[in-house]
């Protein structure tokens, strides 16, 4: 039995029965970007209980990034940030549970890579295709359209430091000793920079941990996430006083939900679905989710 999905989304009904999930026929009516309405009737399919419903494993790092991730440790508060609340959306157009863990960004990306989650977030790394499944187009290249944010990597070097991105491939500096750069552990930031045969030191600690490495002169420069960290800045001004930011920016990316080889194995018509929901939620409530946690930040 095979789906055929439009890129439109699909508002499936989804079961299980007997341990197994099994998609349940309905009538699935989605508004077009051209504003015509299409009735999808799907028949043949057998039909069971909805009582319980596919469900969603996403975890999440137990460290604040704000605003897509909100608070740090395993405890989910009620603003969550925009990353869990576009998601709470796409299951919930979708009929899926989600479930929620916070834990050490290593640790999910080991449980991910096992098949003991279904998603984690993050941008594309080659080395991930091994475990992780992203969107992509019919011609088999990731499909930028359907990330859930962007954001960019930023050089941060002690106040009056010399040291520059030169937007080329380069870090420029007038000191004689070689550059090395501090980041986060794991991120694909380090990959991409050690391509370029720059040093790296990864730290599996937030932004407290590389700006101190950074202040004690251990590293040069500390490259991190530009928006989680403006908003760290603001909750520590006595950082904020003694680094600052270059230009231009690293690199900037795409994010998306990678889902694992098995879930889309068992669900590759849902999970075609999933993310093109991302794309559908993300472009209708993304900026205003920034503008209320902007407040809630005030």
């Amino acid at each position: 039995m095979s789906l055929l999905l439009s890129k439109t989304t699909l508002n499936f009904r989804l079961s299980r029965h007997t341990g197994k999930h099994i998609l349940k026929p309905a009538i699935l009516l989605k508004t077009l970007r051209t504003g015509l309405f299409f009735l999808l009737c799907l028949s043949s399919i057998a039909t069971f209980s909805d009582e319980t419903r596919i469900v969603l494993t996403f975890a999440y790092e137990d460290k604040e990034n704000y605003p897509a991730f909100v608070g740090s440790g395993a405890e989910i508060p009620d603003r969550p940030g925009t990353y869990v609340e576009i998601l709470r959306e796409v299951t919930a157009r979708l009929g899926m549970e989600l479930r929620l863990e916070r834990m050490p960004w290593n640790r999910a990306l080991r449980q991910f890579e096992l098949g003991e989650i279904d998603a984690i977030n993050g941008s594309f790394k080659p080395s991930r295709e091994a475990f992780a499944q992203y969107p992509r187009t019919d011609d088999g290249s990731i499909d930028s359209t359907k990330h859930i944010t962007r954001d960019a990597y930023v050089l941060y070097v002690p106040a009056g430091s010399p040291l520059r991105w030169d937007g080329n491939g380069a870090f420029i500096n007038t000191d004689s000793r070689q550059t090395t750069i501090g980041t986060s552990y794991n991120y694909s930031i380090a990959e991409t920079l050690r391509s370029q045969r720059v040093p790296v030191i990864e730290n599996p600690g937030g932004f407290e941990p590389l700006i101190r490495t950074l202040l004690a002169d251990r590293v040069q420069g500390i490259v991190v996430h530009e928006r989680p960290m403006q908003y760290y800045l603001l909750d520590n001004p006595e950082f904020s006083a003694k680094i600052e930011k270059t230009s231009p920016a690293v690199q900037a990316k795409h994010y998306y939900i990678m889902l694992s080889k098995a879930f889309v194995a068992e669900y590759p018509e849902l999970s075609e679905a999933f993310w093109q929901t991302v794309e559908d939620v993300r472009s209708e409530q993304l900026d205003g989710l920034m503008t209320e946690y902007e407040m809630l930040r005030k």
